[in-house]
C-alpha cells in the first residue's frame, strides 16, 4: 500500500501500476514452472594441471570413482610391497547447478579411465638430471651402484676407499691406500623420490643390466634372403663397422646364412666408473745389440761374441681406468734396479762364393778305393772314397752349388759345385742331398750323406775335379 501511495503521489497512471503488477506475477509464475522442471544437482569440473578439460556428471564421477577403486584394489593385490596412489595430474571441482539431465560427457569419462594412472612410490637413479631407473627403495639404488662399482674394483678396495673418505684426510694428490687413489662415478648421480607405474619399477639385477648396456632389450636380427652386412646395418641405423664391432664372430668377408641371428643393438653404459690407481711394477729394460763385421766368418754367418741380458727398473705410475679399461698412464718416477748388458754380434764378410784353390778332403776320413783311369774297359773320371768314419759329405772348397739332384746317367744323387775360379767339383752316389742349386757354401760345409745311388757297387763317394773345363786327377789337388 505504501508503494501504491508513492506511485499515486508521483502521479503515475493507474494503467502503469496494473502493468507493473502483471509483470511481477508473470515472473513469479515462470520461476515456479522452471523450478518444477529443474532439480539442483552436483557436477564436476575436471582440470589437468590447472587446464579445464570439461565437466562430468555426478553419476559419471561416481562410476569413475568405482572404476579407480577397483583398479587400485587389483594393483594392491598384484604389488603388495608398494605404496600405491592415483596420479595427481587431475583435479575435480564440484559445483551445484540446476540439472536438465544432459550433463553426461562419455568422451571425457573414457579419457580419464585411460589416463589416470596408479602410481607407486619409488626411488629413481638420476643421471645427469635424467631419471634412468626406478627401484623400490633408496637402499636398492645404493646396492645397484655398489654392484656396478664391484665390477671394476674389489670389495676390499672399495671398503678401504670408503673408510678413507670418512676420515677427513682425503687428498688425492698423495698416496692414500695401496693401489687405489680415487673411485668416482663419472656422471652427476642423484637418488630422488618419484612416483611411477609399478610396472616400471626394476629389481636390482635388471637395473644393473640397464646401467651396463643402456637398454634392457638387445635386439637380434634373423638374416633373410638377399641380406648383406651393409644393408642390415643401414636398416638399423648402424655403420658396417659398428655392426661388426658388436658381432665378434663376423668379419667384412663373412658369408651370411639365412636364419642366422645377428645382434643389431649398440650398447653403451649409462655411467662410467673412474678408478685411479697408483701402481708399482718392475719392467725389463731391453738390451742393445751391437754388430761388428769380421772376415773370419763367411757372408751370411754370424756369431754371438757377448750374450746380451735385459736390465730391470721399478716404475711408479698413476693409471686412470674408465669402466675397467685403461684410459691414461702417468709415470711418476723410475728407479733402475739393474742395467742391461749389451749383446755383441759378429757378422761375416768373407766371400765364400770364390774358392781358395786349395781343396779339403770331402769326407770324414776314408780311403781311396778306386783312382782316375781306365776301369772295366772305360774311363773312370774321378776317385772313389770309401769307409769313412762319418758318412757326411763336405764341400772341398768355397763355391756356389751349380746343380743338386738325381742324375740318371749313372751318378745317382749328384752335387756340382762351381768354385768361381775356373774349378768345379762333382760329388756322386749320395744317399741324400742337403743343399740347393744356387746356394753359396763354404769350404767344409755339409752338402749331403754318402750312399750308393745310381750305378754303384757299394757305399762310397765318387769325386771329380774340372779345371777350366778339363778333367783333372783329384789326388793332385787334395
Amino acid at each position: 500500500m505504501y508503494l501504491l501511495q508513492r506511485l499515486v503521489n508521483n502521479k503515475i497512471s493507474m494503467l502503469g501500476i496494473v502493468f507493473f503488477i502483471i509483470a511481477i506475477l508473470i515472473l513469479a509464475f515462470q520461476q515456479s514452472v522452471y523450478a518444477d522442471k529443474q532439480k539442483v544437482k552436483t557436477v564436476y569440473h575436471v582440470y589437468e594441471d590447472n587446464q579445464l578439460l570439461g565437466i562430468l556428471s555426478e553419476d559419471e564421477k561416481r562410476e569413475l570413482d568405482s572404476y579407480l577403486l577397483k583398479s587400485m584394489k587389483q594393483a594392491s593385490e598384484r604389488f603388495p610391497e608398494y605404496e600405491l596412489k592415483l596420479s595427481e595430474d587431475y583435479s575435480f571441482v564440484p559445483e551445484h547447478v540446476f540439472s536438465n539431465g544432459e550433463e553426461n560427457n562419455p568422451k571425457l569419462y573414457k579419457q580419464l579411465t585411460e589416463e589416470i594412472q596408479i602410481e607407486a612410490k619409488s626411488y629413481a637413479l638420476e643421471v645427469g638430471g635424467v631419471k634412468v631407473a626406478h627401484l623400490p627403495s633408496a637402499k636398492a639404488v645404493d646396492n645397484v651402484l655398489k654392484q656396478f662399482k664391484l665390477q671394476y674394483v674389489t670389495q676390499e678396495e672399495l671398503d678401504l676407499y670408503e673408510q678413507k673418505l670418512k676420515s677427513d684426510k682425503l687428498d688425492v694428490d698423495q698416496e692414500m691406500i695401496p693401489g687405489i687413489q680415487m673411485i668416482k662415478l663419472s656422471e652427476d648421480i642423484n637418488i630422488v623420490e618419484s612416483q611411477i607405474s609399478p610396472n616400471e619399477i626394476l629389481d636390482e639385477a635388471s637395473a644393473l643390466t640397464l646401467i651396463n648396456q643402456g637398454t634392457l632389450n638387445v635386439e637380434d636380427y634373423s638374416v633373410k634372403e638377399g641380406d648383406v652386412l651393409g644393408s642390415i646395418a643401414a636398416n638399423h641405423g648402424l655403420t658396417t663397422e659398428e655392426l661388426l664391432s658388436i658381432n665378434e664372430q663376423l668379419t667384412a668377408d663373412s658369408l651370411l646364412k639365412i636364419g642366422q641371428n645377428i645382434n643389431v643393438t649398440v650398447t653403451k653404459p649409462l655411467i662410467e666408473l673412474m678408478v685411479v690407481r697408483k701402481t708399482v711394477e718392475k719392467k725389463s729394460i731391453p738390451f742393445n745389440v751391437k754388430t761388428e763385421k769380421t772376415d773370419s766368418l763367411e757372408k751370411g754367418q754370424s756369431k754371438i761374441l757377448q750374450q746380451g741380458a735385459n736390465g730391470e727398473k721399478e716404475v711408479h705410475s698413476v693409471v686412470t681406468e674408465m669402466n675397467g679399461t685403461k684410459a691414461s698412464t702417468e709415470i711418476i718416477s723410475e728407479q733402475i734396479l739393474s742395467n742391461p748388458i749389451e749383446e755383441i754380434k759378429l757378422e761375416g764378410t768373407k766371400d765364400v762364393s770364390i774358392g781358395t784353390g786349395s781343396l779339403a778332403w770331402p769326407t770324414v776320413g776314408g780311403y781311396v778305393s778306386s783312382k782316375l783311369g781306365t776301369r772295366w774297359g772305360k774311363l773312370h773320371k774321378g776317385i772313389d772314397i770309401a769307409r769313412p768314419s762319418n758318412k757326411t759329405i763336405k764341400a772341398a772348397d768355397n763355391g756356389r752349388v751349380e746343380s743338386a739332384g738325381y742324375d740318371s746317367s749313372g751318378y745317382g744323387n749328384k752335387v756340382v759345385i762351381n768354385h768361381g775360379n775356373g774349378m768345379k767339383t762333382v760329388y756322386a752316389h749320395l744317399s741324400s742331398i742337403s743343399v740347393e742349386t744356387g746356394q753359396v757354401i763354404g769350404k767344409g760345409s755339409a752338402i749331403g750323406v754318402m750312399g750308393s745311388t745310381g750305378n754303384s757297387t757299394g757305399v762310397h763317394l765318387h769325386f771329380e775335379i774340372y779345371v777350366n773345363g778339363k778333367l783333372m786327377d783329384p789326388l793332385e789337388y787334395l
